[in-house]
């Protein structure tokens, strides 16, 4: 038998392709901000204001990341241009080059040429181009889903979950930044201690004048003020005379005391 070796087997090829394997990346940039990554992701649920993706942005020195919920796509090319505003108004950095997939709503060239940002896009199908922030997103929705499971929240919050995830991942050493965290990489300082609390549990507090008998649930952000909503009304609104009432001690007493005779006041016609 004789065998033509100018002559291929297609069928074999075409049975046996796979992809070329990627190798770890080991590019790093000098400065924040030298290099960013963005995307999108879109969840499964409406948020309770209607977002429907959001948009994530990772320093790729620093690691630092940003996530902001959007009703539709096209408000990524206001984002990012706003974002670019911010960084140089609060770091006095600029953006030099951005990272992202072939998604139509990156497109922006008057903006990457107005602020002279190189933009590369990963190949078709590629996500492994864009493994920093891809990472990072199963990251943040690993965190979300956790926190979500042990407060019993709704679904529809999903953008105030994210608030949280974010300001704990900014904040949690890393390996990868050799046991530093986010937030003293980009601020060149330790991140302040804050005592931390779950994200939904009961408080005490001092009732809106305009709803006497409105029951609240309490939706913690990393500021000192807190997100309360009206459950009979749906209505929410932030709220600074807050007491936790998971961790008031017994010597607050008389701050609990005041709470009770201004409840009492405010419900007795």
């Amino acid at each position: 038998m004789k065998f033509d070796c100018k002559n291929f087997c297609d069928i074999c090829h075409y049975s046996k392709q796979h992809k070329l394997p990627f190798q770890q990346s080991t590019s790093c940039t000098l400065n924040c901000f030298d290099l960013i990554y963005v995307d999108i992701w879109e969840p499964t649920n409406f948020s309770i204001h209607g977002h429907k993706y959001f948009l994530t942005v990772v320093d790729g020195h620093s690691r630092h990341t940003w996530n902001f919920p959007m009703i539709i796509k096209a408000e990524t090319k206001n984002l990012l241009q706003n974002f670019a505003i911010f960084v140089q108004n609060q770091f006095e950095r600029k953006i030099k080059t951005i990272r992202f997939d072939n998604g139509q709503e990156f497109m922006n060239q008057d903006f990457y040429n107005k602020y002279g940002i190189i933009h590369q896009r990963s190949c078709v199908e590629t996500p492994q181009q864009n493994a920093i922030v891809e990472h990072k997103h199963q990251h943040i929705l690993n965190v979300a889903r956790s926190l979500m499971f042990q407060s019993n929240l709704p679904r529809s919050y999903w953008n105030y979950t994210l608030m949280h995830v974010i300001y704990l991942i900014n904040r949690l050493p890393t390996i990868v930044l050799t046991n530093k965290c986010p937030y003293e990489i980009l601020y060149k300082e330790p991140p302040p201690s804050l005592i931390l609390r779950f994200l939904d549990h009961s408080i005490l507090l001092q009732l809106f004048k305009d709803n006497k008998e409105s029951l609240i649930q309490e939706l913690e952000t990393p500021q000192q003020n807190a997100i309360v909503e009206h459950k009979h009304q749906h209505i929410l609104n932030v709220a600074r005379s807050l007491m936790f009432q998971s961790n008031l001690p017994i010597s607050y007493w008389n701050y609990a005391l005041m709470h009770v005779v201004d409840l009492i006041n405010r419900l007795l016609p």
